[in-house]
């Protein structure tokens, strides 16, 4: 989306006992902070990531992973 790189992560309820989640980078993982009240209908923000020579930003969209019991 223009400079910013959007990725959809899927969370799961280990990971909602965690601090920090890694999600793939196109030069690898990196590792998120989560917040302490985790909010799905706002992406979080890592300033800079996105495509370099565009100065774009990367968002993580936080989603709930849905099984069936």
């Amino acid at each position: 989306n223009g400079g910013d790189l959007i990725y959809n992560y899927f969370l799961t309820l280990e990971d909602i006992n965690k601090d920090t989640i890694n999600v793939p980078y196109p030069t690898g993982e990196i590792s998120i902070t989560l917040p302490k009240e985790i909010d799905t209908s706002k992406p979080l923000r890592v300033k800079g990531k996105g495509f370099e020579n565009e100065g774009g930003d990367f968002y993580i969209n936080l989603n709930f992973k849905h099984t069936r019991l």
